[in-house]
């Protein structure tokens, strides 16, 4: 998640409009699985090739099968929101709708990622077309307890084995490469640490590991979600508002690497983030031209613009520019005595 202030960051957004987007519950009461999102056979293929994955990998919706597809997931499509800063100078393009088909179409056919609400809408449509049994519920990214105003701005999938619960989460940017079930718990994946812990009757808390983008979430269980288009007004919100921290931070793609840590291109800096590291990441690269930067966000998020004009391309490359320049500027005006 875009939460924290980095290279690109911004003023926090108005908490009036944010109270007006949030989305505390559902509009099913208690945990409801979704109906009624399978994909086409051929889509499914499609997206199942975009992960790497073949049919027989994962024939039988099984746990193993889940974190194959998550691991795949969350490790080949970016966390990103370049779609925000590739109009003219830099303004959004039209958002993107959240549906459960052009979700995945995004993500299988044209090769990109998206934030939480579109990857979230595409992987759980991918599920339960896989035979799968998902719900969706309101969640919120920040410290416990969580602020009136922030429920909402994330969605938290459950995947049900019977009795056993999993949350699969692919739409966090540097989250947990594997599900982790529904119980408290405290564990550690790839040198992160993670926790897990019940702060009510039907909420939840997940603390990230210290070197996260983003501190953690709260979610509640108590309702479900029928679809991701309940959380409409925050989507739009954070397309729309000036504020947004999507807006602010300039372009970023995140994508976690299996034993590598976590690779984020925040404007024009490429970094490696890993607990294994001196200082906790490395700088890999740092951008000094439009075809420097398109070739870090093919070559290292597995993306490759086929969707994206030219003159999009270079709205992208001036927005992440302008926003690295107004940043090394700010960090030489600390330096200064």
């Amino acid at each position: 998640e875009v939460s924290e202030p980095r290279e690109g960051g911004g003023a926090p957004p108005s908490l009036a409009e944010m109270r007006a987007a949030a989305v505390r519950a559902g509009s099913l009461v208690g945990v409801v699985p979704v109906s009624g999102c399978r994909l086409s056979a051929d889509l499914t293929a499609a997206y199942l090739d975009r992960l790497r994955l073949s049919a027989a990998e994962v024939s039988e919706p099984t746990l193993q099968s889940l974190c194959r597809l998550q691991a795949a997931h969350i490790s080949l499509v970016a966390y990103e929101n370049l779609d925000l800063h590739a109009g003219e100078g830099g303004a959004p393009l039209p958002p993107p709708r959240l549906d459960p088909v052009a979700s995945a179409e995004r993500v299988a056919l044209r090769r990109r990622g998206g934030y939480c609400f579109v990857l979230v809408d595409a992987f759980a449509a991918l599920l339960t077309s896989l035979g799968f049994v998902v719900s969706l519920h309101t969640a919120g990214v920040g410290e416990s307890p969580l602020a009136a105003e922030k429920w909402g701005n994330h969605i938290v999938l459950l995947v049900h084995f019977g009795e056993r619960r999993f949350v699969s989460d692919v739409g966090l940017g540097d989250g947990p490469l594997r599900p982790f079930e529904l119980r408290e718990h405290a564990w550690e994946e790839d040198g992160y640490a993670f926790r897990l812990e019940a702060t009510g009757a039907s909420t939840w808390h997940f603390t990230h590991h210290p070197l996260g983008s983003f501190r953690g979430f709260d979610f509640c269980l108590s309702s479900s979600a029928a679809s991701v288009r309940e959380f409409g007004e925050y989507h739009a919100f954070y397309w729309s508002h000036p504020d947004s921290p999507y807006r602010v931070s300039g372009p970023v793609l995140q994508r976690v690497t299996p034993e590598r840590g976590v690779l984020t291109l925040r404007c024009c800096t490429l970094r490696r983030v890993h607990p294994g590291l001196p200082a906790g990441s490395t700088t890999i690269a740092v951008a000094a031209s439009a075809d420097e930067w398109l070739a870090l966000v093919r070559e290292h998020f597995c993306m490759p613009l086929i969707d994206s004009p030219p003159e999009q391309q270079t709205s992208l490359w001036l927005s992440a520019k302008t926003k690295h320049d107004a940043w090394l500027a700010q960090e030489r005006g600390r330096e200064a005595p």
